[in-house]
């Protein structure tokens, strides 16, 4: 049986900052994939509104991940305030989500999450 699916999204200021954090959840097996593109925002910060742009990067995890992939991301994360939430994807194609489990968490933070006692 597979884990279920997780879609789990950030935005950072630059190309750059979202091809490094891409590329290390990839690399550490917290992500399967990730995909970035470029996004404009308007928000509120400290009193004022801002109109910015901001790269939107959108990675595919997997619920026993998503913990560690949410920690990892907020240790690295340039923002003082990151927008960083994960949702379960419905739907999934079988063949993707099988995809997915191979490809996250073999060693290091999703397996140990998978092997910690359930509270």
């Amino acid at each position: 049986m597979t884990d279920s699916l997780w879609i789990v999204t950030t935005t950072v200021a630059t190309q750059e900052e979202a091809r490094k954090l891409a590329r290390t959840m990839v690399e550490e097996r917290l992500a399967a994939c990730a995909q970035w593109e470029d996004i404009r925002s308007v928000f509120r910060w400290q009193g004022e509104i801002e109109d910015a742009s901001e790269v939107r990067i959108v990675f595919k995890t997997t619920a026993q991940c998503w913990p560690a992939l949410r920690d990892r991301i907020l240790h690295l994360h340039p923002y003082e305030v990151p927008a960083l939430y994960g949702f379960p994807a419905v739907g999934v194609h079988h063949g993707f989500a099988e995809w997915v489990a191979q490809n996250t968490g073999d060693a290091g933070p999703c397996m140990e999450s998978r092997l910690a006692p359930q509270t």
